[in-house]
C-alpha cells in the first residue's frame, strides 16, 4: 500500500482551499433563519420571566435552563455561537457549551422527579 502524500487532515489550510464554496455556506445564515432564532430567543425570555414571577413555587433550574437557551439563540442570532477550525470547517460551540451546562442539570430534575415518586 503506497504512502499518503499528505496526513489525513491535511496541512494547515488545505481543506479550506479545496472547498471554498463550503467554507463559505458553512458561515452564512439567512436572514429569515436569524429571525427564526431570535423568535425562540424571544419565547425562551418570556419562559424566564413567567418562571421567575413564580420564585416560591418553582426551583431554581426552571429559570436557569431557559435563561441558558435564551443566551445560545441570541449568540446564534448575532452569528458569535460558531467557531472557524483551522481548516475552515464551522463548529458550533455555544450549542456544545449549552449542552455541557444544561444537561446534567436537567439529569438531576429528572432524578429528584423520580425520587419524589
Amino acid at each position: 500500500m503506497a504512502a499518503l502524500e499528505e496526513p489525513f487532515f491535511g496541512t494547515y489550510g488545505t481543506w479550506e482551499a479545496r472547498n471554498p464554496d463550503c467554507v463559505a455556506r458553512g458561515l452564512d445564515v439567512s436572514s429569515e433563519t436569524r429571525m427564526i432564532i431570535l423568535l425562540f430567543a424571544s419565547i425562551c425570555f418570556c419562559q424566564v420571566l413567567f418562571m421567575a414571577s413564580r420564585a416560591p413555587r418553582v426551583t431554581w433550574e426552571a429559570v436557569y435552563l431557559p435563561m441558558v437557551e435564551t443566551v445560545l439563540y441570541g449568540m446564534a442570532a448575532s452569528g458569535n455561537g460558531q467557531m472557524r477550525l483551522s481548516d475552515g470547517r464551522v463548529v458550533p460551540m455555544a450549542r456544545f457549551c449549552s449542552w455541557l451546562i444544561t444537561c446534567p442539570i436537567m439529569l438531576f430534575q429528572v432524578v429528584a422527579l423520580h425520587n419524589q415518586e
